[in-house]
């Protein structure tokens, strides 16, 4: 079966890689306490401490602040700053809106993940104008939560804060080896929905639906596509993607320790329609369908030539030429043969996948880093790690692979017609053995 469009990369080291597959592949075909404060900044610019403690396991929280307002112009629009510990790496100004009437709500709004332990604050530095309507002390609003059970509302203010007090050493947990979970590859089939990304890296997510099947110049079809690469499908493209992300410092090796989680890597494999003029037998064990197809011998020796045709290692009217014939397929075998692809594409994503996991976790602190940096520079090496190593795992990129793949799948195909034809012809000689001489042909 054709594969999905190729990518122009090469694998590292390809003879010794191609070498140390191939070996892997004929082995086997089967086919996945941190503590929080609160501190509120009121307009006099006294700092006041809440004392809810919140304690948690191993859980960083996600704070979200804003401030919201009535305002109208004109007049120049509202800004805020957002600050952070460790120097000014968090450090951000932010500008809002002016509404033409009093009654429409603004906000400016912060969502971030504290790492540094520390004060937070989102702080206005120019207030809204209020031309339409005076100033009131509610009229404004601060509020801040932290998605774990923690939130206040201060009308009128001007400021608020949040301290994080959680620990960045590394514990004994945090530092178990990691590696590629099988169960983290998504094999997503037609009628299945999958998210992806587009060239922005925007998330986005597409229906697959069945691979349409038009007739070829070389008079054979394709039955299936499954692979890395679906932009002939959609311009929502496969990534790897993860749900997240942690950050520790190891004080032994003075280094950045990341921990993944909740991987997902995607294939793409469909079996495709038919065009109307090929009939699916399935197969071979839904009675109902055959005793629609096959009603005398007639039937039953064009199935069976048709399918003697798959079972030499060839598509019927492939040789000779047939344009536009008529004939019989198995979507089961079509299956089975790009549940071989699944395997090994499987097998060369454990593979490259696990490099990035020996290879991206952990990196080297430099001198005053702050936590949110060394988190930024990590998460970019690590999402490259993982898109390199993806496509490095299309085996279309390399035709010794991309042979044996095929040559593996076909000695599939040729095994799951030959149970088709079986299945089939235990029916016909069970329920219609009038059909048959004494040689077992059937010539009624």
């Amino acid at each position: 079966m054709k594969y999905l469009r190729q990518i122009s990369l090469s694998l590292p080291n390809s003879s010794l890689l191609l070498f140390v597959l191939i070996l892997l592949l004929s082995a086997t075909l089967s086919a996945q306490v941190t503590i929080k404060e609160k501190v509120v900044i009121q307009p006099s610019g006294v700092a006041k401490i809440n004392p809810k403690i919140l304690q948690t396991s191993g859980v960083r929280p996600t704070v979200y602040m804003k401030y919201e307002y009535h305002s109208c112009g004109p007049g120049a629009p509202p800004q805020c700053v957002f600050e952070g510990p460790c120097g000014t790496s968090y450090n951000q100004t932010m500008t809002g809106g002016v509404a033409s009437d009093y009654f429409t709500t603004n906000q400016i709004e912060i969502t971030f993940i504290p790492f540094d332990p520390g004060v937070y604050t989102l702080r206005v530095t120019t207030l809204p104008p209020f031309n339409c309507y005076p100033q009131g002390d509610r009229s404004t609003w601060m509020y801040v939560n932290d998605g774990l059970g923690y939130s206040r509302t201060d009308p009128g203010a001007t400021s608020i804060g949040y301290t994080y007090t959680g620990d960045l050493s590394c514990s004994g947990s945090d530092l178990q080896p990691q590696t590629f979970d099988p169960n983290s590859i998504q094999v997503i089939s037609e009628g299945q929905t999958y998210t992806g990304m587009d060239d922005c890296r925007n998330s986005c997510q597409v229906d697959v639906t069945v691979c349409p099947i038009s007739m070829p110049t070389d008079c054979k079809y394709t039955f299936g596509v499954t692979g890395l690469d679906n932009s002939r499908l959609s311009s929502c493209l496969l990534r790897p993607t993860f749900g997240g992300i942690n950050i520790c410092l190891d004080n032994q090796t003075n280094s950045w320790h990341f921990n993944i989680s909740n991987l997902s890597v995607p294939i793409i494999s469909t079996v495709c329609t038919p065009p109307s003029n090929w009939t699916d037998v399935g197969d071979g064990t839904n009675f109902s369908l055959l005793q629609q197809l096959i009603t005398n011998c007639t039937d039953y020796n064009r199935i069976m030539d048709a399918l003697n045709q798959w079972t030499q290692g060839k598509q019927p009217c492939e040789t000779p030429c047939i344009s536009n014939c008529s004939s019989y397929y198995s979507s089961y075998a079509s299956r089975q043969h790009e549940d071989v692809h699944v395997a090994h594409y499987k097998q060369f994503l454990q593979i490259m996948m696990d490099n990035v996991y020996k290879t991206k976790v952990d990196i080297p602190k430099v001198n005053g880093e702050c936590a949110n940096t060394a988190f930024d520079r990590g998460t970019i090496d690590i999402q490259k790690g993982f898109d390199d190593g993806y496509k490095n795992s299309d085996i279309t990129i390399n035709p010794g692979i991309k042979n044996y793949s095929e040559q593996k799948a076909w000695d599939q195909t040729i095994i799951s017609y030959i149970h088709v034809q079986t299945q089939i012809r235990l029916w016909a000689i069970t329920t219609h053995s009038d059909w048959f001489d004494s040689l077992g042909n059937c010539v009624n």
